[in-house]
């Protein structure tokens, strides 16, 4: 089996390796912090060893994401970088309903509408987290509106995708004799 970070430019290769270091980094971030909040939980029920699983899941795509970009599987590693910024540019709080999932970084702006006993009021906020952290509401209390966009997530997935035709657009030019039929493979895989 070929080496493939042999058959691209150092500069694209190097953009895969801290991509991918980036994704391993905020998913273990995430899964230490996962492991932290479990350990700190007073009472588990089986609604909360769900949400602890889906956070462990998620930050699980994100290290194997990570891992696919530093080894040889990284068109595959491209794709679920790209699954796994998506689940990351929309948050939400509604009627005490809300998800909200970062593996890494945010740079966010947010629309929140508060209820409390306090009072009422619309905010407009900007936010910068250096950390991952999640935060699932599933019929909570709080029946506040909040609605979050991780422009930092929409810029990788920008990132990601460009980096995608970058190293397809190289490895093409490389004439590798599978490369065909790996870009056929893709074609079907995302028509069917």
């Amino acid at each position: 089996m070929y080496n493939m970070y042999n058959f691209l430019s150092k500069s694209v290769a190097t953009k895969l390796k801290v991509l991918g270091w980036y994704q391993i980094a905020g998913g273990a971030i995430g899964v230490l912090l996962t492991i932290w909040l479990l350990a700190h939980t007073q009472t588990i029920n089986g609604l909360l060893i769900l949400l602890f699983m889906v956070a462990f899941c998620l930050y699980g795509l994100s290290i194997i994401a990570g891992k696919k970009l530093l080894g040889s599987q990284y068109n595959s590693g491209l794709t679920l970088s790209m699954i796994n910024q998506f689940l990351q540019v929309f948050s939400f709080l509604f009627l005490g309903y809300g998800f909200m999932y970062v593996s890494g970084m945010a740079l966010s702006g947010s629309i929140r509408y508060n209820v409390s006993e306090v009072g009422e009021g619309l905010k407009l906020g900007f936010d910068f987290g250096l950390f991952s952290k999640w935060n699932f509401n599933i019929n909570s209390d709080n029946r506040s509106f909040d609605f979050t966009v991780n422009f930092l997530a929409i810029y990788l997935l920008y990132y990601t995708y460009r980096l995608r035709q970058e190293t397809q657009s190289e490895l093409k030019r490389s004439k590798l004799p599978y490369v065909e039929k790996m870009d056929n493979n893709l074609d079907t895989n995302t028509t069917g």
